[in-house]
């Protein structure tokens, strides 16, 4: 979480979505169609919640870039929650609402299509705020707990996907820092990292490959029915490629951060 959160929707879209060409971002419903959970782990989710809130019912949960609503949908049918899901993807959410009656949870769900960043001062005394691997929507990880900051109750928690190295060279060549430095910034923030599930790259590579491979295949659709933009979709690849190559090289860390004052 190291960029700007003043680029464009759309920008910032592409972005969380492994792309760095502006063009793709129509492309995108089809390229991921086959995907359901995309960046962070559903079940990762629900154990921090469960272990941290053993025992509470009714809780309210905000899930930031929510996608398809693979973690919201999850921890209403595994809970007695509630859970608002926003996302700026029309077609994600409508896949989210269509999920949400298949698995017969439409009480406990909510999903709006929506700008976060244009909606934070609306939130308040939510229990649980996720953000799923969604990237630096708001800023740096600092700057996203600050922001947040206001909108979970004192007793609540942000629930953050996050990646680190434990390998200086990694972090100069990727851009990726330690975990030194995501610890300093949730206590600039003036919160404490209360608990997290760690796992490193090399023990999650198949779902990254069967991942891959599914938006290759959707990758070369696109170029057969669009050859004039066969370079746009090839590069979307390589992107893909590369990310998925990166995160068999790093630490993956599902934090449950709380505020200070409360501990």
């Amino acid at each position: 979480m190291s960029e700007s959160p003043k680029s464009s929707l759309e920008e910032s879209i592409v972005a969380a979505l492994s792309g760095d060409d502006l063009r793709i971002f129509p492309f995108l419903p089809y390229l991921l169609q086959d995907l359901w959970e995309m960046g962070a782990a559903p079940g990762d989710i629900l154990q921090l919640v469960q272990g941290n809130f053993p025992g509470r019912r009714g809780l309210k949960i905000l899930d930031l870039g929510c996608g398809k609503g693979a973690v919201s949908i999850q921890l209403a049918a595994a809970l007695d929650c509630f859970c608002h899901g926003i996302d700026a993807m029309p077609e994600f959410i409508d896949e989210a609402h269509a999920k949400m009656q298949e698995y017969g949870i439409s009480g406990r769900c909510r999903f709006e299509c929506g700008d976060i960043r244009s909606q934070v001062d609306a939130w308040s005394d939510f229990d649980i705020i996720v953000l799923g691997a969604i990237g630096p929507v708001f800023g740096d990880l600092q700057q996203t707990l600050t922001t947040l900051s206001g909108c979970f109750n004192e007793k609540g928690a942000v629930i953050v996907d996050d990646i680190y190295t434990a390998e200086q060279d990694d972090a100069v060549e990727s851009g990726i820092g330690g975990k030194p430095a995501l610890l300093d910034h949730i206590d600039r923030a003036g919160m404490v990292l209360a608990d997290e599930i760690v796992r490193s790259g090399a023990e999650v590579p198949e779902p990254n490959r069967e991942m891959l491979t599914l938006i290759e295949h959707r990758a070369r659709e696109l170029m057969k029915a669009h050859p004039q933009h066969a370079g746009l979709f090839a590069n979307y690849l390589t992107n893909q490629r590369e990310e998925t190559d990166l995160l068999e090289r790093v630490h993956n860390t599902t934090m449950l951060i709380k505020k200070r004052t409360i501990l």
